[in-house]
């Protein structure tokens, strides 16, 4: 009884902490919230999510499931290359009603992630801490995250939760077949959430059953073998999630990782999100996916830490040998830290050491994750909870709890500027409902834009007039048409230039087809008309046919 009591009681406070991060974030309106309430998201990386949400959810159940045979047919995409959160996808479409009308998931997602980060941190407080006032404290630090406040605007990688969930897996220190199945759902989850997560977890897992507990040598070839065997199973976990994304056509990026990565000292650069501290330096472009700045609050408990440590360093090398959760998360998380800095690793902005050598050998395993900044994410939470621990330990309780605490508040106003960030105002954009349109949508069964509206751009494809796509895209999702352009994550190189190609041959030689609609940018528009194409604006777009309109 006590315990569905406890059990009880950190759900209601996750839900609290979780529902308390989310309204500080986004604002406290229930808007949000409302699956009508959409034209807050048709920009940026959010509309290339609710795109792919909006044309899965119209279209048919099939198989495999995952699939989007309408939006950019030639690029044979699925959900999981727009970032529509794959597994809350499937899930969101067996449980809302068809209505004719575009519904979003993103509030609720967000929403999810901010209660699930809570959840989480809860349960990590409750294994590192002993005092429920202490463990509040880091609950609300790790639901506060900077870094995940950081990431609203990219909805699928607001997952940080499964880091938290590694982490909780780490300091359980249970090595029973049950935890071997838990492993094998989170790597399940997180290849149906977004492909970053998978490398964390994977190094947390590695090093989780590596530093497994053994009263014989810790490297006996026996007791290695069977604890890679378990490593390996649990990824199958990765692996069957994967399978059911529909990622045939594969993704064929080529090059090292050196642009969008973290600085060594990311930890301390506010990049503008700060009440009390300045951006110490200018990162260079692409470093903003590395943006890992801990708060002014961590910040002073890391070097209050730092100080009782050097004052009883054989305390902490008495931790670390006894502890070896705390040895498996140092570990991943310094081994992940180091792939972010990418293979040009820069201190304060400034280019420093050249590692390309080693990272064209990582080439071919490196190459689909171009944004490897992300990996400090880990290092982030690991500073987070080891600095908060050990202060809580080194100082008397009292001292302990009131030093804490005013750290909590401090990083709380030092983030501030987030709370006032975003007002999430509904984007104007034009509603393809006019008579005109709706007629088009009933004779014709697919829209061609010129030039093409791909995302993510090649190398000499480069478009500098462009069509915007958004409410072209959720036009024919509506009306189950076939749109040949879009934004994606990331799509085949191969497909996509292949696909180019073929369209600017088109365009050039005069091939149109009469059953397609054909939306002109407007550069081209006059072109198009002396090709044989009838054109006419229709809210604020040249839209064209192989007959006179």
């Amino acid at each position: 009884m006590q315990r569905c009591r406890s059990i009880v009681m950190n759900m209601i406070l996750s839900i609290l902490l979780g529902a308390l991060a989310f309204f500080c974030r986004f604002g406290f309106s229930l808007s949000l919230l409302d699956p009508r309430n959409y034209r807050w998201l048709l920009s940026g990386d959010m509309a290339q999510s609710f795109v792919g949400w909006l044309f899965f959810y119209k279209q048919p159940w099939q198989l495999p499931w995952s699939s989007l045979p309408t939006y950019a047919p030639a690029l044979s995409v699925s959900i999981a290359l727009t970032d529509s959160q794959p597994w809350f996808a499937f899930l969101m479409k067996l449980l809302l009603p068809k209505v004719e009308d575009p519904l979003q998931i993103s509030g609720l997602w967000f929403l999810l992630c901010f209660v699930l980060q809570a959840f989480f941190a809860r349960a990590i407080s409750q294994k590192v801490l002993k005092g429920h006032f202490e463990q509040v404290l880091l609950c609300l630090l790790l639901s506060f995250s900077p870094i995940l406040f950081y990431r609203v605007g990219h909805a699928s990688l607001c997952a940080h939760w499964l880091i938290l969930a590694a982490f909780n897996m780490v300091l359980a220190q249970e090595y029973s077949y049950l935890t071997l199945g838990k492993w094998w759902l989170l790597l399940f989850i997180a290849s149906l959430t977004h492909p970053y997560f998978l490398p964390m977890l994977s190094s947390f897992l590695l090093f989780y059953y590596v530093k497994e507990p053994s009263t014989q040598p810790t490297w006996a070839w026996q007791i290695m073998t069977l604890r890679f065997a378990r490593v390996i199973l649990a990824c199958t976990g990765a692996l069957a999630g994967l399978s059911l994304l529909n990622l045939a056509s594969g993704i064929d990026r080529r090059g090292i990782p050196n642009f969008f990565t973290a600085d060594v000292f990311a930890f301390f650069n506010p990049l503008s999100f700060s009440a009390l501290v300045p951006n110490l330096w200018r990162p260079r472009m692409g470093q903003y996916e590395g943006y890992s700045y801990l708060g002014l609050g961590v910040i002073v408990i890391l070097l209050a830490c730092l100080y009782l440590l050097s004052k009883r360093r054989e305390l902490l090398l008495k931790i670390w040998h006894r502890n070896p959760a705390w040895q498996a998360l140092s570990y991943a998380s310094g081994s992940l830290m180091l792939l972010a800095w990418g293979s040009d690793v820069r201190f304060f902005g400034q280019w420093v050491i050249n590692l390309r050598p080693i990272y064209e050998l990582l080439a071919p395993l490196m190459a689909s994750f171009r944004s490897i900044g992300r990996f400090n994410w880990s290092m982030c939470y690991y500073i987070t909870i080891v600095s908060f621990v050990l202060t809580a330990q080194l100082l008397p309780k009292t001292w302990a709890r009131v030093g804490l605490c005013l750290a909590v508040l401090l990083q709380a106003y030092d983030l501030s500027p987030y709370f006032r960030s975003q007002a999430w105002p509904p984007i104007n954009l034009p509603i393809l409902d006019s008579v005109a349109w709706q007629t088009l949508a009933r004779d014709k069964p697919e829209i061609i834009v010129y030039p093409p509206f791909v995302i993510p751009d090649l190398p000499g494809y480069e478009v500098p007039d462009k069509v915007n796509y958004i409410p072209l895209a959720i036009f024919a999702a509506e009306h189950g048409l076939i749109l040949h352009s879009g934004a994606f994550a990331a799509a085949s190189e191969h497909l996509l230039s292949s696909y180019l190609d073929r369209a600017h041959e088109n365009f050039k030689q005069g091939r149109w087809q009469s059953h397609s609609i054909y939306v002109v940018s407007s550069a081209y528009a006059e072109e198009a008309k002396q090709k044989g194409l009838s054109c006419a604006e229709m809210d604020g777009y040249q839209v064209c046919l192989a007959k006179k309109l």
